[in-house]
């Protein structure tokens, strides 16, 4: 099997926040990682404002958030009984949500985006899909997409993977972040479906479920081959079922702390939109969850997104 392009070290954090109830989740793991990673911390936050009298506004919220990003962060390193510091800057300004984290994420070019998301009912339905779920398919980079309440703690860690390069990218980049927190163990987890085509060409559902799981779990196998020695204990997990629903539903069962997944780009010219199956478990799932984009999309996302 050929090997994949090195992860691309963590260096920058670009962190949008809306100044509600889960920003302060939000900067906590956006801290969280920053410390990890050795990483800046940039901190956006975006006023809707059109008059310009109240321009005002901008500056007084700047100071605000001033004070809150670095408070937060040292809080974390406090906790953690960290000295060094993270450097931090904010950054305010106006315009439409999405065209401004759009226009930040092309200036800035971070190697990780932090979002927030209030839940997967009423409302927010209509909030993640305008803002968290479209920056989540035009960047260029991971999207991190924090739920609350959250402790930044990262204890249990788990990544799915669908066996795909990209998937492998997630894999990669969960061993270092379990390795960066001291995560012991690692659940991976690989769910597949029973062809239909089995069933129709006569083949019980049960005989067609073995041999299914037989051949995936060979595939599987194959998969985590290469990394028994990583220095991090995985814990496969070999599931039937609807990916983006049992994903998620195993996410909770287990009361993960971070949900880690492949972010696939379609190609050269849709490079900027994530696989459906990324979308769904970003939409539902309840904990937080980075969706990693494969390094091999990173020139094609970059060209796609100059491209708005």
């Amino acid at each position: 099997m050929p090997a994949l392009p090195p992860l691309k070290p963590i260096k920058t954090i670009l962190c949008a926040i809306d100044l509600s109830d889960i920003s302060t989740h939000v900067l906590g793991l956006a801290a969280e990682f920053a410390e990890a990673c050795d990483a800046k911390l940039m901190v956006l936050h975006v006023v809707e404002i059109w008059d310009k009298r109240y321009d005002f506004i901008v500056a007084e919220i700047g100071k605000r958030i001033e004070v809150e990003a670095y408070g937060k962060v040292q809080t974390e390193l406090d906790r953690l009984g960290k000295s060094k510091g993270v450097p931090v800057e904010v950054v305010v300004q106006k315009g439409q949500a999405i065209e401004t984290i759009q226009d930040a994420i092309k200036k800035l070019q971070p190697d990780l985006v932090v979002m927030g998301s209030h839940g997967r009912r009423g409302m927010d339905n209509i909030l993640l899909g305008s803002v968290a779920e479209r920056i989540l398919r035009v960047s260029p980079v991971s999207v991190l997409v924090v739920r609350p309440p959250k402790n930044p703690d990262i204890y249990t860690l788990l990544c799915a993977v669908d066996l795909s390069d990209c998937s492998r990218t997630a894999l990669e980049r969960a061993i270092e972040l379990a390795k960066q927190d001291k995560v012991a163990s690692l659940k991976v987890l690989h769910v597949f479906e029973v062809p239909i085509g089995y069933l129709e060409a006569g083949m019980s559902y049960e005989t067609a479920l073995i041999k299914t799981r037989d051949i995936h779990q060979r595939e599987f196998d194959a998969f985590l081959e290469q990394y028994k020695t990583c220095g991090v204990k995985l814990e496969p997990v070999l599931e039937e079922g609807a990916p983006a629903s049992l994903v998620v539903k195993y996410a909770e069962n287990i009361k993960a702390d971070l949900l880690v997944i492949g972010a696939h780009g379609k190609s050269r010219l849709t490079a900027m939109l994530i696989g459906g199956i990324s979308t769904k478990i970003v939409h539902r799932s309840t904990v937080p969850v980075l969706a990693v984009k494969a390094p091999e999309h990173f020139e094609s996302l970059w060209q796609a997104l100059e491209k708005l």
